[in-house]
Parts: structure tokens; C-alpha cells; sequence
């Protein structure tokens, strides 16, 4: 049509037309419910390596404002933002009708921009199920931090999210569900072996300049940092259970926590007794990511209670966040802490109950063994290569290779 057009316009004289402008292809990023500060790290990092891989596309990311706003600002994500409100938690069967259709409607709405890809950073039982329904050849990477919540649960057929988990059996060839870790692929095979999963690992930006050398550290360690947000009040606990493991340690060892007092002397709902010395936080804005960065800058260890049992099916950002700081770890073990240290080498300490840890604690500050010398550098050296496999440069090659199978036209759902 445009070479019929072009040639009468040179017969009757009316000149040359411009050919018309090529839009650049658009991939919509959707984030359907997290806000303020959380997972700013693993947005921007999805964002990133898909930018490695799609350089020159238009990126849109529906977002909630002031997570957006953290993202492009902390991170300094490239993207056109979309601000949404985001739907209120149901606390009714009404309430729960109005998130179906806030959730459906804007899929519907993001799928109308006809994108190259949806991604959608977090997930609703609501939207995959919708868009495996009405939307089987629209591309969509669906990324999922956690799905522990009903995946041991037998959910009756009537049930609406019984549909969900029966839709992430189906073969959708334009869709893929991905999770970080080959650990929760293999926790979610001894359950359920029918799910279709894919495996990307979490991806990691890192808080440091990685052509520069490390600081070396001359003295052993002293700062011993609790820094996980999923259960302030289990890590509020176990660290005053660990502060009387460890009495008469030297006046520099130093205990810390990302809990903060409130007025009733409390932290994260556990009253700190008298003559307690763990530091803690005192008013939020500490957790602001340019502080947030610094505190954890100061600090030596960092420090996880996770029983054995968690992590089966999640990834640990609050891990991957104390790495990319280049802070060894001390931990319990658990099946992704476990993935993660046969992925890295020694990166710190595994323990098998909170004992343990008080041993290897006071080891490392008294430099028993070399514990807190030189093999704390050696860690930390092997934090910093170890990274390169948590890179969005790294992992950009694994999603290359995951998308790569979605360019094919998506056919009828098939049950397995």
C-alpha cells in the first residue's frame, strides 16, 4: 500500500512522503500488588536483564507510584512508568469480586497494547488464571517469589483457586512460569511433579563496584547484623536467646537488629528485657534503601534464624541482599541457603540449631582457627565471583533461552 501510495504521489507531483515512523517493539512489566520499598531489587533486576536482552525495545512498567518511583530511583531502571492504584486486601466476598475485576481488567487492559511480552513481576491466582483462559497467545513470563502458601493444601474442585493450580498443569506454549531456584523446582517436583515450572535464580544487582578490589579486613569480625524482614518478631527472639549463648564476649562484639523499639520498649512485638546490648533500629526511615545500603555497609556478619523447614519453595532476598554487600553469612540450614552455598562455596557458616551458631560466632570473633582472619577475606572473595552467577549479565543467557521456546504459536490447553 505504501509503494502504490509513493508511486501516485511521484505521478501527479505531490512530492516525496515520509515513510512512516517504526514504533519500537513494547514489552509491559506488571506489578499487580507489591508497593512502597518491596522487591524494589529483583524489579529492577528483571527489568535489567530484560533490557540486556531486548536493547532499543519501549519498556512500560504498571506499577504502584512510589514503588515505582524506588525502582527508577535506587536502581536506575530505564522504563516509561504507569502508575496504578493498587485493589485493597479483600476482608470480604464483595471486596474479593472487586480484586477479580481489577485483576482481570487490567490484563485485559495491558494485553489491548498488543506487547511483545507481559511480564508479571508477582502474580494473583486471579490473573494467571485469567490469562490462561483468555489470553493463550499473548506471551507471558509470569515470575514467582513464593507459592508455599496452598501448595501442600488439598483444595476442593468448587473453589476458584483449585482452577489456579490445575491451570499451572496446562501446556500453554506462549506462557512460562518461573521460579528462582533449581532448590524450589526440586521441592515443588517431590509434591507436585505435574506443575510446569522453569528455574531462573534470583537475580542480584550488586551494592558495590566490581572491577575494585575488596577492603581487606585486618581484625576479626565485631558486628553481627539480624537483617531479614519476613519475621522480625522469630528473629527478635532467637537473638536474645543467642545474646545469653554468648556472654562474656569481648566489649567490641556487637550485636545488631533491623527490628525497631517502639515506644513500649518493644520489637517486633517482643519486649526487650533490661540490660539487653543487641542494637536496634529506632524509627523506620533507617530501612529507606540509601540507609538501608549504609547499615549494612558497617556491618560484619549477617545473621539468619530460618528454621530447616523454610525456604522450601522461596527464594531468600534478604540472603542474595547481604551477599551483594559482601557480607558472609551465618545462618541454619535450610534447602535454599544449602542451594545457594554448594552454588558459591564458602560464603560463611551453616549451622544446625542455634547452639552451633554461638560456637562458630564466638570462634570467628576470637579468631579461633583463622575463622575470623583469613578465611573471612577468603569468604568475601568468594562472595564477589560467586555473584557473577546471580548477575543479571549471567542470567540474561537463561532467560534468552527460557523465551526462546515461547516464540512459538501457543495451541489448545492440554491436560496432563
Amino acid at each position: 500500500m505504501h509503494g502504490l501510495s509513493y508511486f501516485l504521489n511521484k505521478l501527479l507531483g505531490c512530492g516525496k512522503i515520509k515513510s512512516p515512523r517504526r514504533l519500537p517493539k513494547t514489552i509491559v512489566f506488571f506489578e499487580p500488588r507489591c508497593s512502597g520499598i518491596t522487591h524494589i531489587d529483583s524489579a529492577a533486576s528483571i527489568i535489567d536483564i530484560f533490557s540486556k536482552i531486548f536493547p532499543g525495545y519501549r519498556f512500560l512498567f504498571y506499577t504502584e507510584k512510589t514503588h515505582g518511583d524506588f525502582v527508577k530511583q535506587h536502581f536506575r531502571a530505564k522504563f516509561e512508568q504507569i502508575n496504578i492504584d493498587l485493589p485493597k486486601s479483600p476482608v470480604n466476598r464483595l471486596e474479593w469480586l472487586a480484586e477479580v475485576f481489577w485483576d482481570s481488567a487490567m490484563m485485559r487492559k495491558i494485553g489491548k497494547k498488543k506487547p511483545e511480552y507481559i511480564v508479571c513481576m508477582g502474580y494473583t491466582w486471579e490473573i494467571v488464571l485469567f490469562a490462561k483462559l483468555f489470553q493463550r497467545k499473548q506471551k507471558i513470563v509470569f515470575f514467582f517469589h513464593s507459592i508455599e502458601k496452598e501448595i501442600n493444601q488439598r483444595i476442593p474442585a468448587l473453589k476458584p483457586v483449585w482452577w489456579f493450580w490445575r491451570s499451572l498443569e496446562w501446556e500453554i506454549k506462549a506462557h512460562v512460569q518461573i521460579v528462582f531456584g533449581e532448590s524450589i523446582l526440586r521441592e515443588i517436583a517431590k509434591i507436585r511433579p505435574k506443575l510446569r515450572f522453569k528455574s531462573l535464580d534470583l537475580p542480584r544487582l550488586p551494592c558495590f563496584d566490581g572491577t575494585a578490589p575488596i577492603n581487606i579486613a585486618s581484625s576479626p569480625p565485631e558486628k553481627f547484623a539480624a537483617i531479614s524482614s519476613a519475621n522480625v518478631g522469630l528473629d527478635v527472639s532467637m537473638m536474645l536467646v543467642l545474646e545469653k549463648k554468648l556472654a562474656e564476649m569481648p566489649e567490641n562484639f556487637e550485636l545488631h537488629s533491623r527490628a525497631i523499639v517502639d515506644g513500649e520498649g518493644k520489637a517486633g512485638g517482643i519486649k526487650i528485657p533490661d540490660g539487653s546490648k543487641i542494637k536496634f533500629l529506632t524509627e523506620p526511615g533507617c530501612l529507606l534503601p540509601e540507609r538501608w545500603d549504609a547499615y549494612i555497609s558497617m556491618m560484619d556478619f549477617c545473621v539468619f534464624f530460618y528454621p530447616s523447614n523454610s525456604y522450601l519453595f522461596t527464594a531468600s532476598g534478604a540472603l542474595l541482599e547481604a551477599l551483594g554487600h559482601l557480607k558472609p553469612v551465618i545462618a541454619l540450614h535450610n534447602p535454599y541457603f544449602d542451594y545457594v552455598f554448594d552454588k558459591m562455596g564458602d560464603i560463611g557458616y551453616l549451622c544446625d540449631n542455634l547452639d552451633e551458631m554461638a560456637v562458630v560466632i564466638r570462634k570467628v570473633v576470637l579468631n579461633v582457627g583463622g575463622g575470623g582472619g583469613g578465611r573471612y577475606n577468603t569468604q568475601r572473595r568468594n562472595i564477589m565471583n560467586g555473584l557473577k552467577l546471580f548477575s543479571t549479565e549471567y542470567l540474561a543467557d537463561g532467560m534468552r533461552s527460557i523465551l526462546s521456546e515461547l516464540d512459538a504459536p501457543s495451541g489448545p490447553v492440554r491436560f496432563v
